[in-house]
């Protein structure tokens, strides 16, 4: 036995390595993944429902933060009070920052 032999694996992980993406053995070897080796895809669904929150909670921060900065406009020097529009006061309440 040589030592390239060795250090390379066996002819089975060769194979699959020089596979090509789009080959009928990749794709059904694809297809089995989960079942094959007990995971699901939890962590992905995760990662994309938290990725989904973050960037809502984010609109709604900057959303509230513009509102806000209406209203003061609108308000003027004098620092009368101004009625906010609908999509103002839902964002500024919505926030628990602002």
């Amino acid at each position: 036995m040589s030592t390239r032999t060795a250090n390379t694996g066996s002819a089975a992980q060769t194979a699959r390595a020089h596979r090509s993406p789009g080959s009928t053995a990749a794709v059904a070897e694809a297809a089995e993944w989960p079942e094959a080796s007990g995971r699901r895809p939890w962590l992905g669904l995760g990662l994309l429902f938290g990725s989904i929150l973050f960037t809502v909670a984010v609109l709604i921060f900057f959303g509230a933060w513009f509102a806000d900065d209406r209203i003061e406009a609108r308000s003027g020097v004098a620092g009368h009070e101004v009625e906010g529009d609908w999509w103002e006061d839902g964002l500024i309440a919505v926030c628990p920052i602002h």
